[in-house]
């Protein structure tokens, strides 16, 4: 990349720019941890369905404790 000159704002305007952008960073990161939690008890919930193995009030419940563990048991 030589040869190539690379335009960079002054520290302190980078530095207001991080401030500015940083909470949203971590806003996506944790909707993307969120979605991808989701997605896991969705698939879980409906094979389970689909399956015949639970019911739909076995499934609500389910869902709500995985809500509040955040993990999907294999169970």
């Amino acid at each position: 990349m030589r040869g190539y000159s690379l335009a960079l704002p002054p520290v302190e305007v980078a530095r207001e720019f991080e401030q500015l952008v940083d909470p949203w960073l971590e806003l996506v990161t944790a909707n993307i941890r969120e979605n991808k939690s989701l997605s896991k008890t969705r698939d879980y919930l409906l094979s389970k369905l689909i399956s015949g193995e639970i019911e739909v009030a076995t499934a609500e419940q389910q869902a709500e404790e995985v809500a509040e563990v955040g993990d999907v048991s294999t169970a």
